[in-house]
């Protein structure tokens, strides 16, 4: 389907929509007693509530999600989905938080949805900055924003619970919005080492693989806030045998987990370190001197190079053939020269749909000519056994 086609589709959708709410709003202006006869149990002091709010929520909603379909259909891009995801997320956020900030008449629901607006907006920026560091490869300030991410998040989690707790019929405990507030802070402080990733120093670099398993330090500080809070008062009532026990039961509880944060976080650097060598680098390894096999690997090597533009399994391959050949590291540089400096052109962050597919066909014709310049270079040389250039020849076809 052509872009204009979804964009005309999208915007029909959108004002079949958004043009009746419109005009409730700002013709009709109903009541809530209005549909009293589909609300039989309807409060007679709810009778009277205006549903302009509501309407002001689904048209805010949908006009945030019809936005985000229409810059998805038109352009693409990695700021494009961060735009994208922003948007729909914006909707999700006012079509939650809207109603209970405008409709509802307690304080305490108000504060709800204004609290529930301020968190995914702060989810949203989160995002967005993450997006926008990951292309500059600001790993630190990444994990900063990280780290603050989850303190405002459970600040305002802990406002959320505090409202709930001293309102006329409280819901929650008193002092469970303290409990969320020391946990998130908690967490905040432990993401911090995540700054420590990729240093030279093997534990240092555990330490802060370790910090940055966000989903696992996030969800054991609430649930030891948690138990130090309620669970473990309340277990000790129940079973006051374990008085005596507790403190050690605790303490190996907590060293089981470290144990295994920390293991995971070894696991993860020594998975890490295989995937930089690369599993063509430890295929080549392996690869034995058979001409068929060699000629097998070299073939998908420049299949992968022309289809991607991933030159770097092609430049090792050729380079082991020519140095068996017995060319000169200063030859094989000479001879694969345009192979490695070839750059494929930058991919625009942001750009009208098809442009991408359009550079990406002119970069693999490209890609091909430089291949075939390599071959007449190696072909032309007119040394070595006959197999070599007879499998750059048949690999290059």
């Amino acid at each position: 389907m052509s872009v204009r086609r979804v964009v005309l589709r999208n915007t029909l959708l959108y004002l079949s929509l958004a043009l009746p709410l419109l005009w409730a709003m700002l013709l009709w202006r109903p009541t809530l007693g209005e549909f009293s006869p589909l609300l039989p149990n309807l409060p007679a002091k709810m009778a009277s509530m205006e549903l302009g709010p509501i309407f002001l929520s689904l048209l805010a909603s949908a006009s945030t999600f019809y936005a985000g379909s229409v810059v998805g259909a038109i352009f693409e891009g990695r700021i494009k989905e961060m735009i994208v995801g922003s948007l729909y997320a914006s909707s999700f956020a006012l079509l939650l938080s809207l109603p209970l900030i405008y409709v509802s008449g307690s304080g305490t629901l108000s504060s709800l949805g204004l609290h529930l607006l301020l968190a995914f907006l702060t989810l949203i920026l989160y995002n967005a900055a993450s997006t926008l560091l990951r292309l500059k490869e600001s790993e630190i300030m990444r994990t900063l924003s990280a780290s603050a991410t989850i303190y405002v998040e459970g600040l305002i989690i802990s406002r959320i619970a505090k409202a709930f707790s001293q309102s006329p019929t409280p819901l929650l405990p008193p002092n469970l919005s303290e409990l969320l507030y020391v946990s998130s802070t908690a967490a905040a402080l432990l993401t911090l080492p995540a700054l420590l990733r990729g240093s030279s120093r093997g534990v240092l670099s555990a330490i802060g693989e370790a910090s940055s398993k966000y989903h696992i330090i996030v969800p054991s500080t609430l649930l030891l806030a948690l138990y130090f809070g309620y669970y473990r008062e309340s277990l000790l009532i129940l079973l006051p045998s374990l008085s005596q026990l507790s403190p050690y039961l605790e303490w190996v509880g907590i060293t089981a987990v470290a144990a295994l944060v920390y293991r995971r976080a070894r696991r993860s650097i020594e998975v890490s370190a295989l995937d930089r060598v690369g599993d063509w680098a430890r295929h080549i390894q392996e690869v034995s001197t058979y001409r068929g096999e060699r000629l097998s690997e070299l073939t998908s090597a420049m299949e992968e190079f022309v289809r991607t533009g991933r030159k770097e399994r092609l430049i090792l391959l050729l380079s082991l053939l020519l140095h068996g050949e017995g060319l000169r590291e200063g030859e094989i540089e000479r001879v694969l020269s345009p192979l490695l400096g070839h750059r494929d052109s930058p991919r625009p962050l942001l750009s009208v749909k098809g442009r991408m597919s359009t550079l990406e066909m002119r970069d693999a014709e490209r890609r091909g000519r430089v291949l075939e310049e390599v071959v007449e270079r190696i072909t032309a040389l007119g040394r070595g056994s006959i197999d070599v250039v007879d499998m750059v020849e048949v690999s290059g076809r």
